[in-house]
This record gives structure tokens, sequence and C-alpha cells, in this order.
């Protein structure tokens, strides 16, 4: 069975964290992270500061993170699903962007 790396897992914080930590978390990883602190790192860091901030978007958005946890709950009930379909394909309805999952 796959290992699901869900946004909580990017933010380092648990599923039942209140938003304040939340909030915390994305500014203590931000700052290390954050492209400008690093210009000489990689793209692979640069991806993982748009995995963080993307995380942070989709969690501190009460209704988009009850979506999420729902929907978390559905593919651990469904273990037919492809992890990646399902997470891959959670996108903001009021952004319009793709979230991208590490998986």
């Amino acid at each position: 069975m796959e290992k699901i790396i869900t946004h909580y897992d990017i933010l380092q914080v648990c599923h039942q964290a209140s938003p304040s930590v939340i909030r915390a978390a994305f500014k203590a990883l931000s700052q290390k992270w954050h492209p400008d602190k690093h210009p000489d790192l990689n793209k692979s860091t640069q991806q993982k500061y748009q995995n963080i901030k993307q995380a942070f978007d989709l969690l501190s958005n009460p209704k988009l993170r009850q979506e999420y946890d729902q929907q978390i709950k559905n593919k651990n009930s469904s273990p037919n699903k492809n992890s990646k379909e399902l997470l891959n394909s959670y996108t903001f309805k009021e952004k319009k962007t793709r979230i991208s999952v590490i998986v």
C-alpha cells in the first residue's frame, strides 16, 4: 500500500491542528525554505516552498479544509482508488489552480 503524503504532512502538523498552529507551522517552514533566503538553491527547494504555500492556502481556508479532509477520509475507505489521481486532482474552486501533492 502506498503512503499518501497530505498537506498536513507537508506542514508537519496533525489533522486536528488549530488554525493558529497551521499558521505558525507555515511561517516557520516558509522562512526556512523561502527562495529569497536561498537564491542559490535548486528547483527542488523552490518546489518544496510551493508545496508549503499550497498546503497553507488550502488548510487555512475552513471550507476547503473540510472538503479536503472529506476527500482523505473517502480515500482511506476506498482502497481501490488511485491516490495520486484522487489527491492530485483536488483543485481550489476560488483560485482555479491545481494543488500538487507529493506521493
